[in-house]
């Protein structure tokens, strides 16, 4: 491959040495938890978490190193911001979100946020 990095089909290849500081492993029970705070938020059983990696940084790598596990999770309404929109529009000109999906986030989030607690009441 060239050095600079290009195939000659028009993909790029890129190597990625490092991903962030801290624990990596994914933490199932707390996944397990915005789960089903999402599914009561909606009233559908049925919905799912779809993990995936997005390019950038968020504030929470300041915490890593004090032994914090960070996650990004917003649940927004499909018919408010598609993965798509919110590529184009997170942290960019005219960045938005519609009220009924912060409110839709803070309740999934809250929920969340209890079990999680009474999780680790549970476990004490």
């Amino acid at each position: 491959m060239p050095a600079d990095g290009h195939n000659g089909h028009g993909l790029v290849h890129l190597q990625i040495g490092t991903v962030g500081q801290g624990d990596n492993a994914v933490d199932l029970v707390l996944l397990g938890q915005l789960e089903r705070a999402t599914q009561e938020a909606l009233g559908d059983p049925k919905a799912q978490i779809l993990p995936f990696v997005s390019m950038g940084s968020s504030d929470g790598r300041f915490l890593t190193g004090l032994g914090a596990r960070v996650y990004g999770y917003s649940p927004v309404y499909l018919w408010d911001m598609t993965f798509d929109t919110a590529v184009t529009m997170v942290h960019g000109v005219n960045e938005r979100i519609h009220k009924d999906s912060v409110r839709l986030g803070t309740d999934v989030l809250s929920r969340a946020a209890v079990y999680a607690v009474k999780e680790e009441l549970k476990n004490d």
